[in-house]
């Protein structure tokens, strides 16, 4: 066992998974806050840009949906057809007639 030191290909694109007129340097390494031995080993960089705009209407938006009140899955006159249907339905047409006070 031990440890296999990775090391940079001899034919090793500079642009993100092939593309052309991408360069892996195109940001300063003091932007990334990666030495450039360390910053070449990578394959890949993804960088996140805020933009307060940006954050500021998600932001609402998720809230709104949040806030809202959501319409009832049935409106009253459709329940009350239902319920009635049910009622119809569910109520014995034949069979022993119960008294009253049962």
């Amino acid at each position: 066992g031990g440890v296999t030191p990775a090391c940079t290909p001899p034919y090793r694109r500079g642009a993100a998974a092939g593309s052309a007129g991408i360069s892996s340097m195109k940001y300063s390494t003091s932007e990334i806050g990666v030495g450039g031995p360390l910053l070449s080993r990578f394959d890949f960089i993804f960088q996140l840009w805020d933009s307060t705009k940006r954050d500021d209407l998600v932001a609402d938006h998720v809230l709104q949906c949040a806030s809202a009140v959501p319409p009832p899955p049935f409106a009253s006159p459709q329940l009350r057809d239902y319920v009635l249907e049910c009622r119809m339905r569910q109520t014995p047409t034949a069979g022993p007639k119960l008294p009253p006070d049962v």
